[in-house]
């Protein structure tokens, strides 16, 4: 579309040059005025188009600063004539065929010409066609009367105050006699013929008229017309020669009888030269006009491998680059991978294009081994005609190829570290228990070279998981390789699976205490069970051990005080607020037995006052929820309860 609005323009600009040029060389203008007009025009913009291929500043830039004077100062000082030409211009039609003389007419003068040969009385008549002839007209006197055989031979009559000058005539009128014509310069006339024919021909060079000569020495008829003069013409012939003249035009009649396009090739082969002339000058024009409004504009752009983002269409300021297979990466040497790119083109190109460069360059060649990026083999996606790319830096980046392979991993945990510096000590993760989702098998590509290595000459290594003080529990994280190998463009295909690392309470005892049992009925209804059992000696007191889950730091010291305060902290909380018990109401039936686990409870709940346990502010802080502090039984789990022996207060009397 954007060539054919450029040929559109300059075939315009070629429509106007060449309807001026026309009028130029159709009219009777000051021949200097054809000449400066036409080297002021070609020079200027050929002079132009040289400056501009060539690059000459200098050159290019006098020509742009001295044009609007020249062609100003033309114009003052060739005001009279251009003010001729221009009302000349209103008089000539363009588009009306010429003025015919009719075949009454053109009999009239035939006739009286053939009689004025026969007397050797000289003739010159010049038949007006589509050039207006004003100018001659009003070098003679004015006639405008009918023609007719005696009036032409009265106004040549020899002696006649007019017989000297030329008839013109407009259709089967004479409009003037004793005019002048311009003469002919041509130098390869026949020295024979004398001032009628230089003169006929000197019109017919300036305008289209045809003009009819009788030689006043031999009688003989000439006949001038498009800057020719045909000699000896027979009597006989006069009239079919004559009028093939008058009607050689391609006007509305010439179109009739001949057809338009038979018309138009006439027109084209006649004017050839001129159509070519006015062609290159209207071509030259529009690019300097064109050249006036371009401007430069710079675009940033990321050069991307299609393999690390995907199938997908480039995003603003992407140049994907399309290997030819899968296995293949094509990247940038450089480590910067956004480059400038100065785009060329006129204000209404910019506002076609989307504000930013996008675009693809596919590779073919699978031997392919790298090179220079081609601006010109990118495919744009918002395509402008007429914009000029090229690299700001004026060196276009170099592409690496790369081959790539894949290998594949069945995970462990010990490919997997663990950075816990910020867990809280109270807890630790478990590197043994690490599982992974929703599987352990892994894809690694990369250069195949490097991948042949990897697992055997080069660990498989992953980037460590960094674990925070709010980490416990259950923590996923994804898998990704060790840095040091993605910087040698190795990657996981696909989505890498989560690692679940275990992050639990460190568990620790505290100490350990003896406590005292207690026999007890928790169970109203068998309340005089109490007083038929008793516990055995060996049982009235029971052993425990402190155990604790994210109270105290895996890495405590023993022997530290702050260990020391704490440990004796959980102690004395226990031997204040632990009771043990044994639950008559939980005996078996007599039939099986009279065994009875030993039971434990607390008086005060530990997490309701944390500051009892020394622990941080005096609240529970939201790890402490994962802590516990509990008891492990040492001594025997089961009591055998011996029956009450009765006193003497509960004999019988």
């Amino acid at each position: 579309m954007r060539y054919l609005a450029w040929g559109l323009q300059i075939l315009i600009l070629t429509g106007g040059i060449h309807f001026f040029l026309r009028f130029v060389r159709t009219t009777r203008g000051n021949p200097l005025i054809r000449g400066l007009f036409l080297s002021v025009l070609v020079g200027v913009v050929g002079l132009w188009g040289f400056a501009t291929a060539l690059e000459l500043e200098e050159l290019k830039h006098i020509l742009e600063s001295s044009t609007g004077f020249i062609v100003v100062g033309l114009a003052m000082i060739f005001q009279p004539e251009l003010r001729r030409g221009i009302a000349q211009l209103g008089q000539t039609s363009f588009s009306k065929s010429a003025p015919k003389t009719s075949a009454d007419g053109l009999r009239m003068v035939v006739q009286a010409s053939i009689e004025m040969a026969n007397r050797r009385d000289g003739a010159l008549i010049a038949f007006e066609r589509e050039s207006s002839l004003r100018t001659v007209v009003e070098t003679g006197t004015a006639i405008g009367a009918r023609v007719n055989s005696r009036l032409l031979q009265s106004l040549f009559y020899p002696g006649s105050a007019l017989h000297d000058g030329a008839v013109v005539m407009r259709k089967d009128n004479v409009l003037a006699a004793g005019c002048y014509l311009p003469l002919s310069e041509e130098t390869r006339i026949d020295h024979s013929k004398g001032t009628r024919h230089r003169a006929a021909l000197g019109l017919a060079e300036q305008s289209d008229a045809v003009v009819l000569v009788v030689s006043e020495e031999t009688g003989a008829f000439s006949i001038a017309c498009d800057g020719r003069l045909k000699t000896d013409i027979p009597q006989e012939r006069l009239e079919t020669e004559l009028r093939s003249y008058l009607e050689s035009d391609a006007g509305a009649g010439g179109v009739a009888r001949r057809g338009f396009l038979t018309t138009i090739v006439d027109i084209v082969r006649r004017d050839a030269a001129w159509l070519a002339g006015s062609m290159l000058l209207a071509g030259g024009v529009w690019y300097a006009s064109y050249q006036s409004i371009r401007e430069e504009r710079d675009f940033l752009v990321d050069i991307v491998d299609q393999t690390s983002v995907g199938r997908r269409k480039p995003r603003e300021a992407e140049i994907i680059i399309l290997p030819p297979s899968d296995n293949i990466r094509v990247r940038s040497s450089s480590e910067n991978r956004s480059f400038k790119i100065s785009v060329t083109g006129s204000r209404g190109e910019f506002d076609d294009l989307s504000g930013s460069l996008r675009g693809t360059l596919e590779i073919d060649d699978a031997e392919w081994e790298g090179g220079s990026l081609d601006l010109s083999q990118v495919r744009w996606e918002d395509r402008v005609i007429g914009l000029d790319y090229r690299w700001k830096s004026g060196t276009p980046p170099q592409l690496v190829v790369e081959r790539f392979g894949s290998k594949r991993f069945q995970l462990q945990p010990a490919h997997a570290r663990l950075d816990t510096v910020r867990v809280d000590p109270r807890f630790q993760a478990q590197p043994a228990d690490i599982v992974f989702e929703p599987g352990r098998t892994i894809e690694v590509a990369g250069p195949a070279s490097l991948v042949e290595r990897l697992g055997e000459g080069l660990a498989l290594e992953l980037n460590p998981f960094v674990l925070d003080a709010s980490d416990v529990g259950e923590v996923r994280e994804r898998v990704a390789l060790a840095d040091h190998l993605t910087a040698q463009n190795l990657a996981i295909v696909g989505e890498p699976p989560l690692a679940v690392i275990s992050v639990k309470p460190v568990e620790r005892e505290a100490g350990a205490v003896r406590k005292d049992v207690a026999l007890v009925c928790l169970s109203p209804a068998k309340a005089d069970l109490l007083s038929q059992w008793t516990l055995p000696a060996n049982a009235s007191t029971a052993r425990l051990t402190i155990t604790t889950s994210g109270l105290i730091p895996f890495n405590a010291d023993p022997g530290s005080p702050a260990l020391i305060e704490r440990s004796s902290a959980i102690v004395r909380f226990v031997e204040e607020n632990l009771r043990v018990y044994v639950d008559v109401a939980e005996l078996p039936p007599p039939t099986e037995g009279r065994s009875v686990p030993v039971r434990t409870a607390w008086v005060k709940n530990w997490r309701d006052h944390p500051e009892a346990l020394g622990l941080e502010g005096g609240a529970l802080s939201a790890l402490n929820d994962w802590a516990e502090l509990g008891v492990r039984l040492e001594s025997e789990p089961t009591v055998l309860l011996e029956p009450q022996r009765p006193t003497a207060s509960d004999s019988p009397e």
